[in-house]
């Protein structure tokens, strides 16, 4: 009888190790694929030619994406991202403020029933990496 209890409490502390650790998993993956479209978002946005920056058709100011976004049809794709881009002066009080801008990109995702969030603000500035891809 003893041993039985003492297998039964050793079984349950494994499967709940096992799941809790499953769940970190999830949670951990889905926290990758977040920056992943963070940076792939203010990447593009790096890229775009000062005078166009607040041009939505180029940088859309809400976004979505997913988990698996190349799934065939048949396939999940997995967890929805919500994504809101802010574009706003720097307001950093030197004598460029006027040539640079911060840009911040928040994605926010369910993961069970908790919303999760993914934030990364960069700087932008008129002579940035743009003028060496687009000569403007």
């Amino acid at each position: 009888m003893v041993a039985v209890i003492v297998v039964t409490i050793l079984f349950t502390a494994l499967f709940t190790g096992l799941s809790q650790g499953f769940a970190v998993s999830l949670v951990t993956t889905e926290k990758l694929r977040a920056n992943q479209i963070v940076l792939e978002r203010i990447e593009g946005i790096r890229l775009v030619k000062w005078s166009d920056r607040n041009n939505t058709a180029l940088v859309p100011l809400t976004f979505t994406n997913s988990y698996y976004p190349s799934a065939v049809a048949g396939q999940s794709q997995g967890v929805s991202y919500i994504g809101t881009v802010t574009i706003a002066n720097a307001n950093l009080g030197t004598a460029y403020k006027a040539d640079l801008d911060k840009v911040t990109v928040t994605v926010t995702w369910v993961s069970g029933a908790i919303t999760r969030t993914q934030q990364l603000s960069t700087f932008i500035s008129r002579n940035g990496l743009q003028n060496y891809i687009y000569y403007n």
